[in-house]
């Protein structure tokens, strides 16, 4: 009985074979095929067509150095998150590999890759390749904040003969629809993209973006159909652009380092350059930025622009108390058989960054330690990996510097839960939990994170206040985490010698409220302050 989809290949797994050769080495049965391996799960294990996703039959000949070929099957199966079933599972490989000649390697849940047949149905790439507008619209004129929110990203760059947005924030203020003739997107996060669902349902308008940056827009659940329709219909991937004559005159675009598939656009006009990088990190404990930016903006250009973010400038001492987050990685996973841990911060992007460290180190360790994590980072997860995967992707400096960085599979394992399915590790040890402050606000079952070692992580660490969920919690101890380390944002330090630096460049601040980043303006001198400018409400004339 074939109860779940799969797939017969002859492709090597490049992984460790070592216990599957120790095990398919052992006199077994006859490989059987693939029919009778389903009916020897269905026969053997109750429900087991309730917990897997989906096998890939790997049959190759391998041969290792100064060895002999050796012919491995193995089974690579795809499981849901059922902590129960997969530790059963995990348990009897030995005697799966015996009866059925088959070495079942047990992971987790699948990773999206839904995205390839979307491309297909949608007529992904018939849309995507048609030939781009030339964009020339003009002399710059003037930049202004049009977001309904500080606390998100969208500016208006009016030209003479037409009008860029740069992000669309959680929604831009109405009366500038009209105006705007293009949009550039420069990643996927909410707060740059959160309006441009709404904006297209106002008017078509053509919308530059990282095919990256679109794959996820057409994963997130928060995006109905028709809107991602609409997206698709106006979208122009960025991607396919430079190599262009006719838009490359005007529009240049760079991958940024902040996220998977982050561009940066340069628009050109004569002997003025307005750069935009969207949320960018100049320096952090993975990669320095800061030489390959210095490439972008040292380019000739009379009139130099650089719109930069500058979310951090406030937050000069990111390091908190004693415990910083490499001193408290290194001992998590030798106290965490005792004491459960949890990691707390306000957005997926800082639980990401958490996640994709404690992975690492737990790997490094040997640790089979479980995650549970919050629901919008498991999906996450699955999205990034495929681009992981994909060669194409490599030059993304988040992607190469950040996850191809390890070889570890940090989506697909068997030791990743949502929050969803996390009521399986209550009274469980060797756990680390990784939430949002609205996941522990939410939370029914708050026994479930009774006793653990409580972390609060970036921005939410900065905070003075305290959180009644938080307080709840019967932890055994609680401590504050920011590091510029692990943040992709610029730290003020680095901000203030890249401005110090380029003294040719007119700068122009923001994502932070104007109040705060005219305190960081006045602590330059005088002869650096008249080339800093701060987005506001006001159209900033670009003379």
């Amino acid at each position: 009985m074939i109860f779940c989809d799969y797939e017969i290949t002859n492709r090597i797994l490049f992984m460790s074979l070592k216990r599957a050769k120790n095990m398919l080495s052992i006199e077994h049965n006859p490989t059987c095929n693939i029919e009778s391996f389903f009916d020897y799960l269905y026969n053997n294990y109750d429900h087991i067509n309730d917990y897997i996703e989906f096998i890939a039959f790997y049959e190759f000949d391998y041969t290792e150095k100064k060895g002999k070929a050796f012919k491995y099957n193995i089974a690579y199966i795809y499981t849901k998150p059922s902590l129960k079933f997969r530790d059963a599972f995990f348990g009897e490989r030995e005697i799966i590999t015996k009866e059925t000649g088959w070495y079942p390697y047990i992971t987790g849940a699948r990773a999206n890759f839904t995205h390839l047949k979307a491309e297909k149905s949608y007529k992904y790439w018939k849309i995507t390749k048609n030939k781009p507008p030339y964009v020339h619209l003009g002399r710059p004129l003037s930049i202004k904040n049009v977001a309904s929110d500080y606390a998100a990203t969208a500016m208006l760059l009016k030209c003479k003969k037409g009008n860029i947005l740069l992000d669309t924030g959680f929604g831009i203020e109405e009366e500038f629809v009209e105006s705007i003739d293009y949009i550039f997107i420069s990643h996927f996060h909410y707060d740059h993209t959160g309006g441009l669902a709404d904006i297209l349902k106002k008017k078509d308008i053509p919308v530059i973006m990282s095919s990256l940056t679109l794959n996820y827009m057409l994963d997130m659940d928060s995006i109905v159909d028709e809107d991602k329709k609409r997206i698709l219909k106006n979208v122009i991937i960025s991607d396919f652009l430079n190599n262009r004559s006719y838009i490359f005159s005007t529009l240049e675009f760079f991958e940024s380092y902040h996220c998977p598939g982050s561009v940066g656009v340069k628009y050109k006009y004569r002997d003025t350059v307005v750069v935009y990088a969207g949320d960018i990190c100049l320096r952090n404990g993975f990669y320095c930025y800061k030489d390959v930016f210095n490439g972008i903006v040292s380019k000739y250009f009379k009139n130099k622009y650089i719109i930069l973010d500058s979310a951090l400038v406030m937050k000069s001492h990111l390091s908190i108390g004693e415990d910083d987050f490499e001193d408290v990685s290194e001992s998590l996973f030798d106290k965490i058989k005792d004491n459960n841990a949890l990691f707390i911060s306000k957005g997926t992007e800082m639980l990401f960054n958490i996640y994709l460290k404690l992975f690492a180190k737990s790997v490094l360790c040997s640790k089979q330690t479980n995650f549970v994590v919050n629901e919008d980072l498991y999906k996450l997860l699955k999205n990034v990996l495929r681009s992981w995967l994909l060669f194409k992707y490599r030059k993304d400096p988040f992607i190469k510097y950040v996850l191809a960085s390890g070889r570890a599979n940090f989506a697909e394992t068997r030791r990743v839960y949502p929050i969803t399915k996390g009521e399986q590790f209550h009274g469980k040890q060797d756990v680390v939990y990784i939430l949002s402050l609205k996941d522990v606000e939410k939370l029914d079952n708050i026994p479930l994170l009774n006793g653990v070692d409580c972390f609060l992580t970036g921005p939410l660490a900065l905070e003075n206040r305290t959180y009644d969920c938080i307080e709840n919690l019967e932890y055994k101890s609680i401590k504050r985490l920011a590091s510029s380390d692990w943040s992709f944002h610029s730290d003020r330090k680095s901000l203030e010698n890249f401005i110090v630096q380029h003294k040719e460049c007119k700068f122009i601040l923001f994502h932070s409220f104007p109040k705060v980043l005219n305190k960081f303006k006045k602590s330059f001198s005088d002869d650096n302050q008249h080339r800093i400018h701060v987005l506001s409400r006001e159209n900033l004339e670009l003379t």
